[in-house]
């Protein structure tokens, strides 16, 4: 795999995708602007049923089919709603990933994003600013619990 920079075109691709698209404009061109993207050929494999790599592997373009054993259990092409999402993203990995046309994609480390969507995450999107019931109510005290609000 030969990894480059993204292009204007790949970076409007990259903000389609799920959860970057949630990211504000700053963050995201920062991490973009880490991310080299790769290429892979026919054949390739990405990734291998039972991997623990802790990547989010993203298509760009081409098409790749997800593997359990040898059979295909799911083909994803890169101009599907599918390719939005990290291709088989639980960990550890439950298919392997091979390539069936020519890609491009991108991985992304999960912890560096876990923790940059986790930073962008307002303390004002769940703030309870009113409650209606009174104090004794074992709900209002909890949702008014400063600890509950940081959760």
């Amino acid at each position: 795999m030969n990894p480059s920079l993204p292009s204007e075109v790949q970076m409007g691709q990259l903000r389609r995708l799920v959860p970057l698209n949630r990211l504000p404009i700053p963050a995201f061109e920062r991490l973009v602007k880490q991310l080299p993207i790769e290429t892979a050929v026919r054949g390739q494999l990405l990734f291998r049923e039972g991997d623990i790599d802790h990547h989010h592997i993203y298509l760009l373009s081409g098409s790749v089919s997800l593997l359990s054993g040898k059979e295909v259990v799911e083909s994803i092409n890169a101009s599907s709603d599918t390719a939005r999402y990290p291709l088989a993203h639980q960990f550890p990995r439950r298919f392997s990933g091979r390539v069936e046309a020519a890609v491009t994609l991108v991985r992304i480390d999960t912890w560096l994003l876990n923790d940059l969507l986790a930073g962008y995450l307002s303390e004002e999107d769940y703030r309870v600013d009113e409650v209606q019931n009174s104090a004794s109510d074992w709900m209002s005290q909890l949702l008014q619990s400063r600890v509950f609000q940081m959760i």
